[in-house]
């Protein structure tokens, strides 16, 4: 009786993670995931918007060598995104402007 109950639930995590999938890599917005400091799973139009050829090219690469070798305030680029990684793990996401608290983010979304 248990195994009955978990096989469908197992089968409809497989559906849900095909789903993500899908959504991800066909999504006309870049999308990338970042573990370890390097990029490790990303989307065609992010491997476009950054100049790589392919999805493949781009993982593996930390992001500070897409950036020059300082950033506009002065700040090495390698330590710069070292650091709002590190931010980013810690309290939410980052965005262009920096820290987004995800509370934050979905209130301005429900608005």
């Amino acid at each position: 009786m248990i195994l009955r109950k978990i096989e469908p639930f197992e089968c409809n995590c497989g559906v849900s993670e095909e789903r993500f999938r899908h959504l991800f890599d066909s999504s006309p917005d870049p999308v990338w995931i970042i573990e370890a400091h390097h990029f490790v799973e990303c989307n065609q139009a992010a491997a476009d918007i950054l100049g790589f050829s392919d999805t493949e090219s781009l993982k593996h690469t930390h992001p500070s060598t897409l950036s020059p070798t300082h950033q506009p305030d002065g700040e090495v680029s390698h330590d710069k995104a070292e650091r709002m990684m590190q931010i980013a793990q810690e309290k939410g996401h980052i965005g262009s402007s920096g820290c987004i608290d995800e509370r934050t983010a979905r209130s301005s979304l429900l608005k």
